[in-house]
């Protein structure tokens, strides 16, 4: 999906773009998944629906799998094949020094306790994958500007238009933007942090991101998941 270099979409898609790995991991919660939580278009001034989008329906047929998310599935495992995960290759071809031993034991720590199901977050930008919107939603990226209480679900401002709609975080991907550009953590280890992207691995789906605040500021983390990272609203 071309632009790359602008911006690499992600986590769901890459590039801005280029494709990634797909929201459809993040939305495979383990619980009964509502496609769209809502239906209604609300206007840019928040003043009430203006157009209806989609009732859900208990009945309705699975949707196809999207390519993306396909996509992402295998890259997944590709990553846990060959050892993408914060890239410890490294390490593992010497023997690690006591400080390297402590780091590595307080990330795993970290990953343990902050890694959830839900990832949408305030101020992100994502990308709309739900077909079933129709073009006028579908492919097209908008902010979130609200989670709400169940946590998996936001109400999104699309950045052309300027509608919102309320949408389960199973039909986003997050986007990656260039490199150079700020990101936020939005799962993992590091989540809820900003980041400056560093580089990308699109043979892995991974990128490299430099914690750009916290204890741990400054730090590079390498072999981050493109679902693990948002651009961040500018």
């Amino acid at each position: 999906e071309g632009e790359e270099g602008d911006e690499e979409e992600g986590g769901e898609s890459v590039g801005d773009e280029e494709s990634g790995s797909s929201s459809g991991s993040h939305g495979n919660r383990g619980r009964s998944e509502q496609p769209l939580c809502t239906g209604d278009s609300v206007s840019a001034g928040g003043s009430g629906p203006t157009s209806p989008l989609e009732t859900p329906s208990s009945s309705r047929a699975p949707e196809a799998l999207n390519p993306l998310k396909a996509l992402a599935m295998v890259a997944r495992e590709k990553r846990k094949e060959q050892g993408c995960v914060a890239k410890e290759d490294n390490s593992r071809k010497r023997k690690l020094t006591t400080l390297e031993e402590i780091r590595m034991k307080e990330e795993q720590r970290k990953e343990k306790m902050n890694r959830r199901e839900n990832w949408i977050t305030e101020g992100i930008v994502v990308k709309v994958v739900h077909q079933k919107l129709g073009e006028k939603y579908f492919n097209k990226k908008g902010v979130v500007q609200e989670v709400l209480q169940d946590l998996f679900t936001g109400i999104v401002k699309m950045v052309e238009i300027g509608d919102k709609i309320k949408i389960d975080q199973a039909h986003l991907e997050t986007v990656i933007p260039a490199i150079g550009k700020q990101v936020l953590v939005v799962n993992g280890a590091y989540r809820g942090l900003r980041a400056v992207l560093e580089s990308l691995d699109t043979e892995h789906f991974c990128v490299s991101i430099r914690i750009d605040q916290g204890t741990t500021r400054g730090r590079l983390v390498e072999g981050v998941p493109y679902e693990d990272v948002s651009k961040l609203d500018s």
